[in-house]
């Protein structure tokens, strides 16, 4: 590698991980899509990876690009090139890149890559914007409960004190929640803290992590909701590679790193031995029916009787992805006047609480 190339990803090599995740997946999918429409219209490689270094969006995007096309310019494939920089290209990618170059079809290959990304980007955008409002709401409804119970009741408690009669059980229980946050609200708020890191240290075990993810799967409504996005992008991924001749084994084992959920790596993994082994990929699938439905194998089991694997994979991945939406549009609607009602009866609890011995009050000076 030439100096400057050394020199260029020295540069990128230092920059932070917050920096990192700004080489994002629309980079990547800007970067495929438009590299397979300038080999698809005749342009050579080298002028096509200049322009697109001339129109990176980030500082970042054309470091890794420079570093690119001076490694191409160098003889060095494509491929290769993206192997310098493994935490923007994955496996799965500069695969199927080194498979384009080998076939002649490049392109193609730049194509399926943008097509699957932009299809898991878009499917996640659809899960996360799902959940996002709910968050938000839940977050505000705290930090009004939370401001009620520090601030605003203590400031009327002197009232209160000083009310004759017994107080209702609602009002009692306010005072003692109002008095638990002031007093110990820091150690609380420092507890929670404490607990978050280490749970975040805990999730470094290969162990902790294979239960949590499990765990998650097995939530009631959410639960189904992740298992159907990770069957739609493994599918997907799946049909992608045996569809541009990666064999069954690698292509197991590419999804294997992609995969983030513990649970599915090590079905995955499993599978990937049984394989090996001489099973069907529908038998060793279907040795995790939790993770793996019947309905899955049956599309993949349908796929290696027909030849057909990577369209019954295709199928498989839609399938899913239209689970998703349904699911996704069924906890958004779902989730909203679940949120009222409880935002409702939290609001109307500490309301009553506060308005109860007031109105006592008024009605005894009234009497007397």
């Amino acid at each position: 590698m030439s100096d400057v190339a050394a020199r260029i990803r020295r540069v990128f090599v230092r920059f932070s991980s917050v920096e990192l995740h700004s080489f994002s997946e629309r980079d990547k999918i800007l970067f495929a899509a438009r590299l397979s429409l300038f080999l698809r219209s005749g342009i050579p490689i080298l002028p096509a990876l200049t322009f697109i270094r001339e129109d990176a969006r980030t500082r970042l995007a054309s470091t890794v690009f420079s570093a690119v096309t001076l490694a191409v310019t160098r003889g060095e494939s494509l491929s290769g090139a993206l192997t310098q920089f493994p935490r923007a290209f994955r496996a799965f990618d500069i695969s199927l890149v080194r498979i384009g170059e080998t076939t002649g079809r490049l392109h193609e290959s730049l194509s399926y890559i943008g097509q699957t990304l932009a299809q898991a980007q878009a499917l996640r955008a659809k899960v996360v914007g799902a959940l996002i409002y709910p968050a938000l709401i839940l977050f505000a409804t705290l930090g009004i409960v939370v401001f009620l119970i520090a601030y605003a009741f203590p400031k009327i408690l002197p009232l209160f004190r000083g009310f004759e009669s017994t107080l209702p059980l609602s009002t009692r229980l306010l005072i003692a929640t109002s008095g638990f946050v002031t007093t110990y609200g820091l150690f609380l708020v420092a507890g929670m803290i404490v607990l978050g890191m280490l749970w975040v240290y805990a999730c470094r075990y290969p162990l902790v992590r294979l239960r949590r993810d499990h765990a998650l799967l097995t939530l009631p409504v959410l639960g189904e909701l992740l298992k159907a996005y990770e069957l739609a992008a493994l599918a997907r991924v799946l049909s992608t590679l045996t569809k541009s001749g990666v064999g069954i084994v690698p292509a197991l084992n590419l999804c294997t790193g992609m995969t983030r959920n513990s649970a599915y790596r090590e079905a995955l993994h499993r599978a990937e031995r049984e394989v090996i082994a001489g099973k069907r990929l529908t038998d060793a699938l279907s040795h995790t029916p939790a993770l793996f439905p019947v309905l899955m194998t049956q599309v993949v089991g349908t796929g290696e009787l027909t030849g057909s694997l990577s369209e019954s994979l295709m199928m498989a991945a839609e399938m899913y992805e239209s689970e998703v939406e349904e699911r996704v549009r069924n906890i958004t609607t779902l989730i909203e006047p679940v949120l009222m009602v409880g935002i409702g009866l939290v609001v109307g609890f500490i309301a009553l609480s506060i308005i109860t011995p007031i109105y006592r009050i008024t009605q005894d000076l009234s009497i007397s």
